[in-house]
């Protein structure tokens, strides 16, 4: 009996508790709405609300960067998501919260006050406004505040010197639509920008951001015009391009070294420096297609590109002149003038070596022309004579046997 009469107060509690709720929505509803028809009786959203029309209007912004969107850097555009606030005060839109059941604040539609439209001084996409959000909060003494979630694209010099290890600063002017300083100034609420960043970008690192306030002249019209600079610096995380391109190129400049020990005999000593040349290359297109279009300034991963093909190239020449001297023909064999006192007379008294000993005997001039063409036993060299037995030059003489030396190997 009593379990029933208990269950019974429990309903009916229940069902008082949600009338007077449902009642209390009603009679609030009806309490703004009232508010709302003597705020807006006569209310004109095409004048700035101003008591007197010298008045010049205050209007706070805000910029809260939530994260940076893109970064192109061949185009030289940055995008920026983030949250932006205006802030302004309408004397038309004040009330006594105590004459209208407390009421503080009100969301209302955007399109039934005046709200000022924001355009961006440089922006890379056919829309140049900030886009209004649909609602507004208006307070009871007259403040009007707006947060309108968006993302804009605009054109940032990009310093490309220090690729991969550059920093780049990025700056956006933000103004009101046609009203200069005469009738509107602006204010920024947030000096850094970046406090309440919520996703961080995986290739930049953001090292600062600020909006100040600065005043802009024109010079026609001749009148000056209140704005809120947004400055973004950023850095790139540089370990992907570490990864994927500055090793391979290092290492592709320690292997084209190792051509000059590879034997003309092999075979590969052309080929394994074309390859490395076409190597070098392919990453010289990759870096490129990343880099803006600019003449202003060459990466140092370009000039570095440029070094090792550079170096390639040049080890390709000097194999070809190996493999040419390696495999001359027998009728090159013959050592000219300039040659023998480049290198029999000069250069062994530049390196301090010991040059070639006189012959003084004929027959020890045959056997040393002989040996030109027979490798010592002791050292894969050449032996070389100058003279004969009477101290006269022997070339012509040496030159004879050591065609026929020649003609017997062959």
């Amino acid at each position: 009996m009593h379990h029933h009469i208990a269950q019974r107060t429990m309903l009916f509690t229940l069902v008082v508790v949600v009338i007077g709720l449902h009642i209390t929505g009603i009679e609030s509803s009806a309490t703004e709405r009232n508010l709302q028809e003597l705020l807006f009786t006569n209310y004109s959203k095409t004048v700035r609300p101003v008591e007197n029309f010298k008045d010049v209007m205050k209007l706070e912004v805000s910029f809260q960067l939530m994260m940076i969107q893109d970064v192109d850097e061949k185009n030289q555009l940055v995008t920026l998501t983030g949250i932006f606030t205006t802030e302004w005060n309408d004397y038309l839109l004040k009330w006594d919260p105590i004459d209208h059941d407390g009421i503080h604040e009100m969301i209302i539609p955007e399109d039934l006050v005046w709200t000022p439209r924001i355009a961006q001084m440089t922006s890379a996409t056919e829309d140049f406004f900030i886009p209004l959000p649909g609602l507004v909060s208006v307070s009871y003494n007259g403040t009007v505040r707006t947060h309108s979630p968006t993302s804009f694209t605009f054109p940032c010099s990009m310093a490309i010197r220090l690729f991969p290890f550059d920093t780049q600063t990025c700056s956006e002017a933000l103004a009101p639509w046609l009203y200069d300083e005469n009738y509107m100034t602006t204010e920024s609420t947030i000096e850094d920008i970046t406090r309440d960043l919520t996703f961080d970008n995986t290739e930049w690192q953001i090292l600062s951001g600020s909006a100040q306030p600065l005043t802009v002249y024109s010079d026609y019209p001749p009148k000056g015009w209140s704005v809120v600079v947004l400055t973004l610096t950023f850095k790139r995380r540089p370990l992907y391009y570490v990864m994927n391109i500055l090793l391979p190129c290092m290492l592709m400049a320690i292997l084209t070294q190792l051509v000059y020990l590879l034997p003309c005999d092999c075979g590969e000593k052309m080929s394994f420096s074309v390859s490395v040349l076409i190597s070098m290359s392919v990453f010289s297109l990759l870096v490129g297609d990343i880099m803006p279009p600019t003449s202003e300034s060459v990466p140092l991963i370009s000039r570095y590109l440029l070094f090792n093909t550079t170096l390639v190239a040049c080890s390709i020449v000097s194999a070809t002149f190996a493999l040419r001297f390696h495999h001359r023909p027998p009728k090159e064999l013959e050592m000219g003038h300039w040659i023998r006192i480049m290198f029999i007379d000069i250069l062994p008294t530049l390196l301090m070596m010991k040059k070639w000993k006189k012959v003084t005997r004929v027959g020890e001039a045959n056997v040393a022309m002989k040996s030109l063409f027979v490798p010592s036993k002791q050292k894969h060299s050449l032996n070389i004579v100058d003279v004969d037995a009477e101290g006269n030059d022997i070339e012509d003489n040496g030159r004879e046997i050591g065609r026929a030396s020649c003609r017997e190997r062959v």
